[in-house]
């Protein structure tokens, strides 16, 4: 058989529209086999099985960040707009997934989805993260803190806003219903009050000190 980029991107694209209309768990390689009109056989000299194929869904998204990041993100931007900036790509490279439980799902953040894309996700998020706190770091904006495990904790902090918002989660907790535009907002928001910290980081001795207002962005 001969390998056509063609029928590989038939096959990714249907995935995607049946993950968004039926949600991953639920749609099987039979029904994309049988909807992209190919045989079984066909089928594995582009994807063995379903974890690959979100795999590569989910690589290519993060790929797409990565030239956004390149082109949108330039070296001098600011810490604050440079995170803006990162939300807002996430946005619009995530966003055409919401209801895929690919890359955000719509019954919880990441349902359904094997370890190792899970894990390829959240390190992708802890590297943009780290990517402009360390541009921060060098040009003096943000003061020195272990850029590691700052990275990490970030990237949590968002992930749990996320979470929190999701529509079903939410209705088990306290938190307020989001939709997608509106958790932008909403990490934005918790960026600016983060970057702030990071920029006057409080130590034992001046917490006291410190005044309760917030600088102005």
């Amino acid at each position: 058989m001969i390998y056509n980029k063609n029928i590989r991107e038939r096959i990714i694209d249907t995935a995607v529209e049946r993950f968004n209309h039926y949600g991953v768990a639920k749609t099987t390689m039979a029904e994309i086999i049988q909807t992209v009109g190919i045989s079984s056989a066909t089928m594995t000299l582009y994807f063995s099985n379903k974890i690959e194929l979100i795999a590569e869904i989910v690589k290519h998204t993060l790929q797409e960040e990565r030239d956004y990041i390149n082109r949108l993100i330039p070296k001098g931007m600011r810490v604050l707009p440079s995170v803006y900036k990162l939300l807002e790509i996430r946005e619009r490279t995530r966003g055409k997934y919401n209801h895929t439980q690919l890359i955000y799902g719509y019954d919880g953040v990441y349902s359904g989805l094997p370890e190792s894309v899970l894990a390829m996700i959240k390190s992708a998020d802890v590297k943009q993260l780290t990517l402009i706190l360390r541009r921060g770091l060098r040009s003096g904006e943000l003061k020195d803190f272990p850029l590691p495990s700052v990275a990490a904790l970030y990237a949590e902090l968002l992930y749990g806003l996320n979470l929190g918002a999701n529509a079903r989660v939410c209705r088990m907790t306290l938190s307020d219903c989001y939709n997608p535009e509106e958790i932008v907002e909403k990490q934005k928001e918790i960026s600016k009050i983060f970057i702030n910290g990071l920029r006057h980081p409080l130590n034992h001795e001046n917490i006291l000190l410190a005044s309760p207002v917030l600088d102005t962005f």
